[in-house]
């Protein structure tokens, strides 16, 4: 999944739902929100159309292909980062997602397991901009020496 990609849809459909003069916060979000769950629903195979970003959150917290349930929290992930994006209600349901799939990296950025819901967000808000690093696998932290053997 190319995430730059999914930051420039997110970013552009919330300029669309603020230039659409719609009323209220929930209209204004709901392009991004729409963005997140027909990205969800790709990665998991599902073409159900007109799922709210809550069902596919939920959706993929159930699904059981590690690398769909990944995706998903990635886009969760970034529409995180974007004030408003993820309403109140499912705020807990994309956390849960995200620490199910992306652990190994939130282990690498000391992200607060057992925190508190307001402690999590702290971390998560600034974590979409390096998550592409801290998912890439670990380097090794020593050299490799002709006739060493570290088995």
């Amino acid at each position: 999944m190319d995430l730059e990609a999914v930051r420039r849809e997110l970013a552009d459909a919330v300029a669309g739902g603020a230039q659409a003069k719609a009323r209220g916060h929930a209209a204004r979000m709901r392009p991004a929100r729409e963005v997140v769950a027909r990205r969800c629903l790709e990665a998991l195979g599902l073409a159900r159309a007109g799922q709210s970003m809550n069902a596919a959150i939920r959706l993929a917290l159930q699904g059981t292909d590690r690398a769909a349930r990944r995706t998903c929290a990635l886009v969760a992930l970034h529409a995180l980062a974007v004030p408003g994006v993820v309403p109140s209600d499912s705020i807990g349901d994309v956390c849960l997602l995200i620490e199910v799939a992306l652990r190994p990296a939130l282990l690498r950025c000391q992200y607060p397991f057992s925190g508190t819901l307001k402690q999590k967000l702290a971390v998560l808000a600034g974590l979409h901009s390096r998550i592409g690093e801290l998912t890439q696998p670990m380097e090794p932290t020593f050299p490799s020496w002709p006739g060493l053997h570290a088995g």
